[in-house]
């Protein structure tokens, strides 16, 4: 159950607001880095990933390392997602 109460800048208390059988989340969401691999070589700057609930607000940093030419970085920020 939550509680819920107000004072104005006067002092006057509002009434008592309840609110009952509140189900909140606390599992942090599992992500599973699908492609590419640790330690391998590619030619691809591609992510395969799976999720196993609705994630909001993610990001994913590619930094590529280049044996020769230059690095490459790419971002992906997501501020919504269902």
């Amino acid at each position: 159950s939550l509680l819920y109460v107000a004072f104005d800048p006067a002092g006057n208390q509002s009434d008592t607001t309840r609110m009952d059988d509140i189900l909140y989340d606390v599992t942090p969401p599992i992500i599973t880095i699908n492609y590419p691999s640790s330690n391998i070589f590619t030619t691809e700057t591609a992510v395969i990933f799976d999720i196993n609930e609705d994630i909001y607000n993610f990001k994913i940093n590619w930094f590529g390392k280049s044996l020769g030419a230059t690095d490459d970085e790419v971002f992906f920020n997501s501020p919504y997602i269902h």
